[in-house]
């Protein structure tokens, strides 16, 4: 599944649900795979299933590349320079450098209007909190 963050809505939980009992019927756990590639998009649902993965607790094995480690004919300086000009600079730190822990983001709370500025660590743990108070 590629691009997986940028299913709308439940349309990516609805293709997991639908999936997975054809998955988890393999007699042999290794024989069954599901690929999921994808760039973030929010905390949805491959945002959950990575993090959750990340924590041990689902099946799925968490791995990231990182732009500046695949060869390319240019140097990373020149590769970037080249992207952030073409994409621009918003797009590239989402599609390539998918910011670190220590990035702000902003967060509204869609019942209350309430809007707070976390770091996505503190945003991580807050989401973990409620994914693990709806488990």
């Amino acid at each position: 599944m590629d691009e997986f963050a940028f299913l709308g809505g439940a349309l990516a939980e609805e293709f997991i649900s639908s999936v997975f009992p054809t998955i988890s019927s393999a007699k042999i756990k290794s024989n069954s795979k599901i690929i999921i590639i994808s760039t973030p998009n929010g905390m949805n649902a491959f945002y959950r299933i990575f993090h959750k993965a990340q924590a041990g607790s689902n099946d799925f094995i968490p791995f990231k590349i990182d732009w500046r480690t695949i060869p390319r004919s240019k140097s990373n300086e020149e590769f970037k320079k080249n992207q952030v000009n073409t994409i621009g600079e918003a797009k590239f730190r989402q599609e390539y450098m998918c910011v670190g822990g220590d990035t702000m983001v902003t967060l509204k709370n869609e019942e209350t209007g309430e809007i707070i500025n976390l770091s996505i660590e503190e945003a991580e743990k807050l989401l973990n909190d409620i994914i693990e108070s709806e488990d």
